[in-house]
């Protein structure tokens, strides 16, 4: 399902809004991605869009510096909200999008719930 902010009052498209931005960021960088244009084209979701939109801004500056300082943009997400809003349409729009992009080598989305983490315990590789 997909859920509309708050923020989402069918206000016209502007100079700013996300899906605008997108448009300009795959001309300006010579960018495509399917999902992140499947991503755009969801109804409501302003701050989900705004959020994906900063991701890829960010990798983009990270790579124009040099290696020396480039500091790695995490490609780890956590979506939180009510069953049916949308999360896990999302998260594989966006992992794709990133794979699409060339800032994921996998497109796969690791799903898994606080319940999961809770009864495995932290991860003794990742301390």
């Amino acid at each position: 399902g997909e859920e509309a902010d708050s923020e989402d009052d069918e206000e016209p498209p502007g100079p700013h809004d996300p899906e605008t931005e997108w448009r300009e960021a795959k001309e300006r960088h010579a960018m495509a991605s399917a999902a992140m244009d499947r991503l755009m084209g969801l109804t409501g979701l302003r701050s989900v869009k705004r959020s994906a939109i900063r991701i890829v801004k960010e990798v983009l500056l990270r790579r124009g510096r040099p290696a020396g300082i480039r500091a790695e943009t995490s490609m780890n997400f956590l979506f939180v909200g009510n069953p049916g809003c949308g999360k896990t349409t999302v998260a594989k729009l966006l992992g794709a999008a990133m794979a699409e992009l060339g800032f994921r080598t996998n497109p796969v989305v690791e799903e898994t719930s606080a319940q999961a983490i809770l009864k495995v315990g932290p991860d003794p590789v990742a301390a």
